[in-house]
């Protein structure tokens, strides 16, 4: 009875990674967000003396440096767990005869789940996209003066 309790929570925790890594991600996109928006808070305050100034810049580039390696291995996680999840599902479909498990995808709920993590995914590419721009044009563009 225990040796099955803990094949449940190893089952569980499989199919559970890709929705903890997705939202690592998003957690991780909304933080950018806020740094960019801090961003201009800190600009207004502190333009007077340039030593500061310069630290301030390095600073919100090493944490958007940060936030932006923790998307990039959040959504890799997410790809090697869906991928873990379809190898598991092959191997569960070929033992089928000894399998008690009926992984019906089309419910709604299922649908539901897919359209949130598909929202994520293009919320959390819109903002490395806007980042880089960004980036160029506010964060950097202080050195050319």
């Amino acid at each position: 009875m225990k040796k099955n309790f803990s094949y449940w929570r190893i089952f569980h925790h499989i199919f559970a990674l890709p929705y903890c890594s997705l939202e690592k991600a998003y957690k991780a996109s909304k933080r950018i967000q806020k740094i960019k928006k801090d961003y201009f808070l800190y600009k207004n305050i502190l333009f007077s003396s340039k030593r500061s100034w310069q630290s301030i810049l390095f600073y919100i580039d090493t944490e958007l440096n940060h936030s932006v390696f923790k998307i990039y291995l959040s959504l890799l996680e997410y790809k090697l767990s869906l991928w873990l999840i379809q190898l598991f599902l092959i191997f569960s479909l070929f033992f089928k005869k000894n399998s008690k498990f009926d992984l019906n995808l089309t419910n709604n709920n299922e649908k539901k789940k897919k359209r949130k993590i598909n929202r994520k995914l293009a919320w959390i590419k819109a903002t490395l996209n806007d980042l880089e721009s960004w980036r160029r044009y506010y964060l950097f563009s202080f050195f050319l003066f």
